[in-house]
């Protein structure tokens, strides 16, 4: 594939932040990961227009920190999980996708539960 050399104006600070990021990844890896600013920066274009086509395409993502609800609100949302994998188990392409991700929530959710009730 063609490259093209671009010039690009970056904080400090976030060069820093992401030298050490790096710096902490190819300390854990052993000498096996080949990475950069500029893998860094690939990555983050290649994501940036991923998330830019799915915002186009209607997809809508749902971010949370698990940890951060009450036993009350996670046992209130523990079916809900479920209503919604058995809602887009009609038949969509993202089925599978969607599946997965719907397991691995209701399974955080179950562990997280699981968890304030061993620490009352």
């Amino acid at each position: 594939m063609a490259t093209k050399q671009i010039t690009t104006r970056i904080e400090e600070d976030l060069i820093e932040k992401v030298q050490e990021r790096i710096n902490s990844i190819k300390s854990d890896s052993r000498g096996g990961t080949e990475i950069n600013l500029s893998t860094v920066i690939r990555y983050a274009l290649e994501k940036y227009l991923e998330e830019q086509k799915e915002i186009d395409r209607g997809v809508v993502n749902l971010k949370f920190e698990i940890d951060k609800f009450s036993l009350s609100d996670l046992e209130k949302l523990e079916p809900t999980v479920n209503k919604l994998s058995d809602t887009f188990s009609a038949g969509y392409k993202e089925n599978i996708e969607f599946s997965k991700s719907a397991f691995m929530l209701d399974e955080a959710i179950k562990y997280q539960i699981y968890k304030l009730k061993e620490n009352k």
